[in-house]
């Protein structure tokens, strides 16, 4: 193989990339979303589901929605809603596709930074084959980590024509390239830092030292080191205002964990711990998860001082190990890019509850594959005279990649769907609040109380001031009739979070369910002076305070429903119901409901078969049958047209009654009241 043609030798590799690379990862054309970001970013992100197109571009331009500002990662999503709609299967493709784009990309930049074939073609299988890449590659909400990758590769592409070639314009593609990527992923700051590395390996363009040769076709001017810094301004500016740009964001959604909760110090000893754990996953890929709970957040299992003492001693050790070895440059280049790169989620500025994440190593692993493959290179040219090591080389790297694409693609087999990826989780991380709350949601979802209880009160044991879980595990408790332990949740939250709008909410509901009016509306006030905004709380109070024989408060709320949100049908048709089965009926209160629903017919373009029910309804409590008759069948016409089975046998039923009442009153008889 080694006697091909480069040409044929480069088509090669890339055809074995890209077919292993799909054998991998091809299964999960069958797998569905996730409930875990993916619903954020796709599945129920209505901003997207219409596909590319001004309003999409500008929401994504303008929007700080998933707590991050990456335009170019929701224009992605906005596109395979265009064109694949909501189907999990194409969006799992276009991950796939990325990835593969990425592996290539890094395999010919490689090769033609170093005019290597086989080691660059190592470090692109690694990359495109390694456990710890599964996270990234399946994980549809994930898309900004390949995006960001593909356009951090494209610009180490365009520095590398501005190196060899020159011109501003190379140059002034390079910052371009740089800032589409970080508008994908802020994961990119660091890539000055990188760029400064390739400078010193594999392109020589520093001065510092004797290294070994490399061969090159283009001759590459040296530069010195204040040189390159200033060459670099403009992209430290980039990687600057997007720095202050995401921790402003980050900060204000609330993501950014204060350092009273978690002091510096823990936040640096954890970091410590993860290079460690990084480079320990990375030799040995087993028992991945999802999530790994934070140690020095709630819940978590702080590392003990030994733990911490060893990390540090280890990193301390192999950066004296790879300065020793300075004439092999990639060991340097390698082991920084793996350091530097990781710096932005390394955990000195704790965003989220994770202590570390898979994701995070999806580019920074490259310095350490880089440096195990020219290592593996560098044995197999110094002992070349020796077949027995040569073979032994060959078949070590064979087997290291047999291994990965083994294991991943036994890992991705968990990503089949919410289940299974969070089953597999709270196997290997089993004291895991956020992940049994997650595994809750979803058996939630999948209307299945029990189980998601057990998860939520999973949850509460790991973590008792789990808000989210107290919440739904309250609400779970409603529907199982379990009110007062309902509430005892519900005052849980309020005593975490006094100003938590959901659990004045949910307080308001379990106390309806116990005949306590009066804290009912009490709690609903507060959620109108937490939320003043929000129609849907202005509405919850009107219905309230109607009920409650409050009626001249309740208008008021009611028009405040209507003016926050005209064209919301719900306040239109909640009041009109209200005056139709009002403990004080009057032909004024029925005029004035009709008025209402004939608003929201109108707001609906009289295609909502609800709204028309109760439409027809009312012009029957009103005595007008052949109105009533009329709009109850325009609704049956629009339930067959839509071969909605229960609402055509509701409006059969519903006409029979109307055509019966009419006869009897046509009689001179009194009608029955409507059903």
């Amino acid at each position: 193989m080694t006697s091909l043609p480069h040409t044929q030798r480069s088509i090669f590799i890339c055809l074995v990339l890209t077919i292993a690379t799909l054998a991998v990862y091809g299964q999960s054309l069958r797998f569905e979303f996730v409930a875990y970001d993916d619903d954020t970013y796709v599945a129920k992100n209505n901003a997207i589901h219409n596909g590319l197109s001004l309003a999409s571009v500008t929401w994504a331009f303008t929007t700080n929605h998933g707590g991050n500002w990456h335009p170019v990662a929701w224009i992605s999503h906005a596109i395979d809603c265009q064109l694949f709609q909501l189907n999990p299967h194409f969006h799992h493709l276009t991950n796939i596709l990325l990835h593969i784009t990425n592996t290539l990309l890094l395999f010919s930049l490689l090769q033609r930074m170093t005019t290597r074939s086989w080691p660059s073609a190592l470090v692109a299988a690694l990359f495109a084959w390694h456990p710890l890449h599964v996270e990234s590659v399946i994980w549809i909400a994930e898309r900004k980590d390949l995006l960001s990758t593909t356009f951090g590769l494209l610009t180490i592409s365009a520095y590398l024509s501005y190196v060899y070639h020159g011109r501003a314009w190379r140059y002034v593609t390079t910052v371009a390239l740089m800032a589409i990527g970080l508008m994908a992923k802020p994961m990119l700051v660091t890539l000055p830092f990188v760029l400064f590395l390739l400078d010193y390996w594999p392109l020589d363009r520093i001065s510092l030292g004797k290294a070994l040769p490399i061969e090159r076709t283009v001759l590459i001017r040296p530069r010195s080191p204040g040189w390159l810094c200033l060459e670099k301004i403009p992209l430290i500016i980039l990687s600057t205002t997007s720095s202050v740009l995401t921790y402003t964001i980050q900060n204000h959604h609330g993501y950014r964990t204060a350092t009273d909760v978690l002091p510096l110090d823990r936040g640096v000893a954890n970091a410590f711990v993860s290079y460690i754990r990084y480079l320990g996953k990375m030799f040995w890929p087993t028992d991945l998860s999802v999530l790994y709970p934070h140690p020095y957040l709630a819940g978590g299992q702080p590392w003990k001082s030994w733990q911490i003492g060893a990390a540090g001693v280890l990193l301390l050790a192999i950066f004296a190990i790879v300065t020793w070895a300075h004439r092999h440059r990639y060991l340097t280049v390698g082991w920084l890019w793996f350091i530097g790169m990781l710096v932005p989620v390394i955990g000195f500025v704790q965003v989220g509850m994770q202590a570390m994440a898979d994701r995070y190593t999806y580019l920074p692993l490259t310095g350490l594959f880089i440096m195990i493959a020219w290592g593996l290179s560098t044995w197999f040219t110094l002992l070349q005279s020796r077949k027995i090591v040569k073979t032994g080389a060959v078949v070590l790297a064979v087997g290291i990649l047999i291994a990965c694409i083994t294991v991943s693609f036994s890992q991705t087999r968990h990503w089949r769907n919410s289940v299974t990826l969070f089953t597999h989780a709270l196997k290997v991380t089993p004291e895991n609040a956020i992940i049994h709350y997650n595994l809750g949601t979803t058996f939630k979802d999948q209307n299945k109380p029990g189980r998601a209880i057990t998860h939520f009160q999973e949850a509460l044991t790991i973590n008792p001031n789990f808000l989210d879980a107290h919440l739904n595990l309250g609400g779970l408790l409603i529907h199982q009739g379990q009110i007062n332990l309902a509430i005892f949740h519900f005052n849980k939250v309020l005593e975490i979070n006094p100003n938590s709008t959901d659990g004045h909410h949910n307080m308001a509901i379990a106390l309806q369910a116990k005949g306590q009016t009066g804290p009912m509306v009490q709690h609903l006030q507060h959620v109108v002076r937490l939320t003043p905004l929000d129609a849907a709380a202005q509405l919850s109070l009107a219905i309230a305070l109607a009920n409650t024989g409050y009626a001249h408060e309740a208008t008021f709320h009611f028009a405040e429903a209507k003016r926050l949100r005209p064209n919301w049908v719900n306040p239109l048709m909640a009041e009109a119901e209200i005056l139709l089965t009002g403990p004080v009926p009057s032909p004024q209160k029925q005029r004035r409901a009709v008025d209402l629903i004939q608003k929201a017919a109108q707001l609906t373009e009289h295609h909502d078969t609800g709204v028309l029910d109760i439409l027809a309804e009312a012009y029957a409590i009103m005595g007008k049958y052949d109105t009533a008759i009329h709009i109850a069948q325009n609704a049956l016409d629009l339930a067959l047209k839509e071969s909605d089975q229960q609402s055509i046998r509701h409006f059969q039923q519903r006409l029979g009654t109307l055509q019966h009442q009419q006869s009897i009153k046509r009689q001179g008889r009194p009608p029955p009241l409507a059903p």
